[in-house]
């Protein structure tokens, strides 16, 4: 979802950003978030399996950071961003954050050990088609795309969030941190993929709620979604009518 925003500044500059090569395509991320996915909770599962899945929340979290740690990805406990209640579908993982170097962090919330000790889940959790598997591919594939941006042009993304940062007021801000080109991309993305598999859209709803006093932001984001959609439905056109 959201990048880091703690960067450091001297680092910044020591940084040499690559130029764009080629665009971003939602597919790939896509299928490369369900590979990294179904790989990792096949080896989740193992592991659970081993110790007759009676673990504490946050020697889970070490487990799933050593078990993804090639795709540098780390797993922390959720900070509660009030902001991303609004997105309906988040349930074990509220948010992620990718940095300059492309390393990705996921906050998960405690529900995932209510998710794993039912018998039924625990028997499908190696499975991408489980509810975990899906908000974890969503959310994972989210970041792919801003790690390919900082990697495409790194330059465009930093100058977006030191904008952000400037704006004191948290609703102003929020609204600009959705609006800002990098983050539509991965949105519309994320809306995209929540429609292809029947699922609530609870993003493009966050969208059309926010924007509502912005039509053309929201036909922006739209037109993103439907291009995203077309990619990952194999050219199957997405028909939403826009008041």
């Amino acid at each position: 979802m959201r990048l880091k925003q703690y960067l450091n500044e001297k680092r910044i500059r020591r940084f040499k950003f690559k130029k764009q090569k080629k665009r971003i395509d939602p597919i790939v991320r896509i299928k490369k978030a369900e590979s990294i996915v179904k790989k990792g909770l096949a080896k989740l599962t193992k592991e659970l399996s081993s110790i007759g899945w009676s673990i504490e929340f946050f020697d889970l979290l070490k487990i799933m950071s050593s078990i993804w740690k090639k795709n540098r990805i780390n797993f922390i406990p959720d900070e509660g961003l009030v902001r991303m209640k609004e997105l309906k579908n988040a349930k074990y993982m509220d948010s992620g954050d990718t940095d300059i170097d492309g390393d990705i962090e996921l906050q998960i919330t405690t529900r995932i050990m209510d998710y794993i000790s039912k018998k039924q889940n625990k028997e499908s959790l190696s499975s991408i088609k489980n509810e975990f598997a899906q908000e974890f591919i969503r959310v994972l594939s989210h970041e792919l795309v801003h790690r390919a941006q900082w990697q495409s042009y790194g330059d465009i993304v930093h100058n977006s969030i030191l904008k952000n940062k400037k704006v004191k007021d948290s609703y102003v801000q929020y609204k600009e941190y959705l609006k800002s080109p990098h983050e539509m991309m991965a949105y519309a993305q994320d809306a995209a993929y929540e429609i292809f598999q029947d699922r609530e859209p609870g993003i493009y709803y966050l969208y059309q709620s926010w924007f509502d006093d912005e039509p053309e932001v929201f036909k922006s984001f739209v037109k993103i979604m439907k291009k995203s959609y077309e990619k990952i439905s194999d050219g199957e056109e997405l028909i939403i009518e826009i008041r």
